[in-house]
């Protein structure tokens, strides 16, 4: 009897001690999760506080391009006079400037050189309407290099806005989108990008990748 409560007594005690471990590893665990979960909410902050210093970033980098278009297509030659050129561009899509209203004009080199292609020609005007008149009437006609004298065999070029690395990325994206979810413009303005789904519906402006995500998610 006396063995039965010695034995007793111990399995309690095991019991006891048993529980108030498990009690220590339940308030160790529950601070761990805590600690866990404010990590994960302090993390979420910092990307979110990321997201709006690059899209930030991206807008002054854009904003700085405001009066700049790129053209691409133009064949490179020795001794070429790139102001000239465009003075023949603008004259042949009907936008009356002189050689005073480009105020900067020069190739530029991809960070990846592709063989056989020119390399683009970046321009800034004086005045962001000479430039947006000048894009937009180049839209409208499918310019090639005989319209502007150009000796050789005739090839076509294009006209666009000045991009940002990240815009001109996104703006693939968002034709890739569009291609996918039967949206039937993307465009860009002022350096902003839209999408929009027919004809009828209103124009979304797309930051980055995230907004697309959230149109896709909405359908």
């Amino acid at each position: 009897m006396q063995k039965e409560i010695i034995t007793f007594q111990k399995s309690v005690q095991f019991n006891s001690d048993w529980h108030d471990e498990t009690t220590k590893k339940f308030k160790v665990l529950f601070e761990l999760t805590k600690r866990t979960d404010n990590l994960n909410s302090e993390i979420n902050n910092l990307k979110l506080q990321n997201q709006q210093l690059n899209r930030q970033m991206n807008i002054n980098e854009q904003r700085d391009r405001m009066l700049n278009f790129e053209i691409v297509g133009i064949p490179e030659s020795i001794n070429e006079d790139l102001n000239n050129t465009i003075l023949r561009i603008c004259k042949h899509v009907g936008v009356k400037i002189d050689t005073n209203d480009i105020l900067q004009v020069n190739r530029v080199s991809p960070k990846v050189k592709l063989p056989g292609l020119s390399r683009v020609i970046i321009t800034k005007m004086k005045s962001r309407l000479l430039k947006d008149n000048l894009i937009s009437l180049s839209h409208k006609n499918r310019l090639i290099t005989k319209d502007i004298g150009l000796a050789g065999e005739s090839r076509p070029f294009f006209i666009n806005e000045h991009l940002t690395s990240h815009n001109k990325q996104l703006l693939k994206k968002c034709k890739d989108f569009a291609t996918s979810s039967q949206y039937q413009f993307v465009w860009t303005k002022n350096g902003r990008i839209f999408v929009r789904r027919n004809d009828t519906s209103p124009g979304l402006q797309i930051f980055d990748e995230g907004d697309l995500k959230k149109i896709i998610t909405k359908q």
